[in-house]
C-alpha cells in the first residue's frame, strides 16, 4: 500500500475553503476520506458559523469521515448554526444512504443558499 498525501487506497484527500455567498464556510473535499486524513478532516470541520461541505469530488468514505461529518454536525447544532451538505454521488451517497447519515445532515440547496453549483 502507498501512501499518497495521506490516502491510503488511491486518490489523495484534498480539501479548499472558501466563502459561500450566503456568509458560511465552504469546504470543497476531494480523494478519499478515511482514517489516514480524519485529523485534518476534523480541523478543516471546525468552525463558527455554518459550513456547506461539497462532497462532489470524493471517491471514498470510511466510517472515520462519517463519524466526523456527524460530530461537527452536532457541534454545529450546539452553537446554533448549521452544517450542509452537497454533491454526494455513487459509493459515497451510498454509504451515507446505508447508515442514515443522509438523513441527519440536511443537503444544501443552491437556490437557498446561494452556493456555486455542485460539479456533479
Amino acid at each position: 500500500m502507498d501512501r499518497v498525501n495521506g490516502s491510503v487506497h488511491g486518490e489523495p484527500f484534498a480539501a479548499s475553503v472558501s466563502s459561500a455567498g450566503n456568509g458560511a464556510r465552504l469546504i470543497v473535499l476531494s480523494g478519499e476520506i478515511d482514517l489516514a486524513v480524519v485529523d485534518e478532516l476534523r480541523l478543516l470541520l471546525a468552525a463558527d458559523g455554518n459550513v456547506v461541505v461539497d462532497l462532489s469530488a470524493v471517491t471514498f468514505i470510511d466510517s472515520s469521515g462519517i463519524a466526523a461529518l456527524l460530530a461537527a454536525h452536532r457541534r454545529q447544532q450546539t452553537g446554533g448554526h448549521s452544517l450542509w451538505v452537497q454533491g454526494a454521488h455513487g459509493p459515497v451517497s451510498r454509504v451515507l444512504e446505508i447508515t442514515g447519515t443522509d438523513s441527519v445532515l440536511r443537503p444544501a440547496l443552491e437556490r437557498d443558499y446561494a452556493l456555486p453549483p455542485s460539479t456533479s
